[in-house]
């Protein structure tokens, strides 16, 4: 997980922070967010990851009943095998970004993890372990010490480029903000 705010950063981000404060706030958001992101992925963050994450085998399973709605007969292929494929959690590996509080005293976030779902549930449970004997296997940690000092020379450069992006959004007017007049 990466953090940043407007007040406090550390030194070798200190002026390019200070650049996107002086921006208005819904670019300087969007545009941080945005390298952020790139950051982990530019890293292979997302690879890293999926690396980590134990992949399920190729299993067969039963098919439900499925009935004819006319006539209420089985259907044809009904409670027949089908192969399930494995690698569920490792597909549900992705980066997301979003920004958390006030313009004034907000962080934005960006997570490498898993989507929201059946799978999140699982990494969870493999992450920290359970008290039924799941053992912790700290995918997620491995991951990101692994990629931290990518990601942390990754992001000086993406937050120069989205600093340029910003500037040339702002020049345009594209993005003037405010509410819209009704």
């Amino acid at each position: 997980m990466i953090s940043m705010n407007f007040q406090s950063w550390n030194a070798d981000v200190a002026d390019l922070m200070a650049s996107y404060a002086a921006m208005p706030k819904h670019i300087a958001k969007k545009h941080l967010l945005a390298s952020m992101k790139s950051a982990i992925r530019s890293a292979n963050g997302i690879q890293t990851l999926k690396a980590l994450t134990p992949k399920a085998k190729t299993r067969t399973v039963r098919a439900g009943i499925k009935r004819d709605s006319r006539t209420g007969s089985f259907s044809k292929g009904s409670q027949g095998f089908q192969k399930q494929k494995g690698g569920a959690m490792r597909r549900a590996v992705t980066v997301n970004a979003r920004y958390i509080g006030r313009n004034a005293d907000g962080v934005a976030v960006a997570v490498l993890g898993y989507k929201y779902g059946q799978d999140s549930k699982k990494a969870i449970w493999l992450e920290y372990g359970t008290s039924r004997g799941i053992e912790p296997r700290r995918m997620a940690e491995k991951a990101m010490n692994q990629i931290g000092p990518a990601v942390r020379s990754h992001l000086c450069q993406a937050l120069a480029t989205a600093i340029d992006a910003a500037n040339r959004e702002i020049a345009k007017g594209k993005n003037p903000g405010g509410r819209p007049k009704k």
